[in-house]
């Protein structure tokens, strides 16, 4: 099978949005860290606010100098999920602390703080994740595709909207209650619930946005979404097959599957695949 295209090897230039999610990510993280440190030492107010702007302004240049310096950081951090999980490493001992708090080793206002602030972490770097995940996608997937088909992800408003609702109530009965602990990680759940559903395509804002499609490339299946793109190699694809009325590319545990009715030509998605995948298909 021919190898797919190293993104290293052309080195692409991560364009402006990126770098600005990078310095975005890299300015939270150290300002969440400087704000619980000021926290633990009992700062004043205003020295919290004065540690967490500075801290800010520092990370934000770190980080926009970082990704300018290094074009292909977003294809590199983009190309695994272990890799796009790193940048919410800054978060671990921010949980840590809080965990340290809940459990009477620091005071409740330090944890409070430090929990927030992990919420917030997360929260940066997920969405810069996944411009890292969609720049990575464009990369290897440079050529014509082979076919195009519109493509609706799958959504449930109405089950989606009563869970974060839900969650959103019991954050604010905890709030009422005075467990801020527990009101903040409802609110943190309710908020990662809110911005995955958006980039996943589960939510959408009007006609904002891209519409969504499957491409099948030389080197890849995309699935474009309205605020964001994956690609699946198909050179770790066994073989594809339609089953039940579902579209199955096997791949090991991470199998990618689309109802029938979520695509607008299935069969000529099938039809790409097959003329891709020099492996047996199987139509079930």
């Amino acid at each position: 099978m021919t190898a797919r295209p190293s993104p290293d090897a052309d080195e692409p230039t991560s364009d402006a949005a990126f770098r600005r999610a990078v310095a975005g990510s890299v300015g939270v993280s150290l300002a969440a860290l400087a704000v619980t440190v000021a926290a633990a030492t009992n700062a004043p107010v205003t020295a919290l606010v004065g540690a967490s702007l500075v801290a800010s302004l520092l990370g934000a240049g770190v980080g926009h100098v970082a990704a300018s310096r290094n074009p292909a950081l977003s294809t590199r951090l983009g190309r695994s999920r272990l890799r796009k999980a790193t940048v919410a490493l800054p978060a671990v001992p921010l949980v840590a602390v809080s965990l340290a708090s809940l459990f009477g080793r620091l005071e409740e206002a330090v944890g409070l703080v430090a929990l927030g602030s992990a919420i917030v972490v997360v929260l940066a770097g997920y969405v810069t994740a996944t411009m890292a995940a969609t720049r990575y996608a464009e990369t290897v997937t440079g050529d014509e595709p082979l076919v195009t088909c519109r493509w609706q992800p799958p959504r449930r408003p109405l089950l989606d909207g009563i869970v974060f609702a839900g969650w959103t109530v019991l954050g604010a009965m905890n709030a009422f209650e005075g467990d801020w602990f527990a009101a903040l990680v409802w609110t943190g759940v309710a908020l990662c619930w809110l911005v995955s559903g958006l980039i996943e395509g589960r939510f959408r804002i009007g006609e904002t946005g891209t519409a969504p499609e499957i491409r099948v490339h030389e080197h890849g299946l995309v699935k474009q979404r309205p605020y964001a793109k994956t690609v699946v190699p198909l050179d770790d694809v066994a073989h594809v097959r339609l089953r039940e009325g579902e579209l199955v590319l096997d791949r090991g545990p991470f199998d990618v599957r689309f109802e029938r009715d979520e695509l607008e030509a299935p069969d000529d998605v099938l039809a790409a695949l097959e003329q891709r995948l020099p492996r047996p298909t199987k139509r079930t």
